[in-house]
């Protein structure tokens, strides 16, 4: 009984010795911006992840409400 009681405290220090970590990473992640030219939408999260191929960058495409020829594409990366 007592070494059923003393791995199930050394599981639970380590999960939550693991989750501190994790979580630290995550609060010491920083996500950084860029806007990069395109012609059309659907090129937007393509070219994102072409020009940060070493993160997982997302693209963002909006265009504008009075002329859709006007794109603006916004890439979300991480910072290092």
């Amino acid at each position: 009984m007592e070494n059923i009681s003393m791995l199930s405290l050394f599981l639970f220090l380590t999960l939550i010795a693991t989750g501190n970590e994790t979580m630290m990473k995550r609060v010491m992640a920083v996500e950084c911006i860029e806007e990069r030219q395109v012609s059309i939408c659907d090129a937007c999260n393509l070219v994102c992840r072409v020009a940060h191929f070493l993160t997982t960058a997302t693209g963002r495409c909006y265009s504008e409400k009075g002329d859709p020829d006007i794109v603006r594409c916004f890439c979300f990366y991480q910072c290092d």
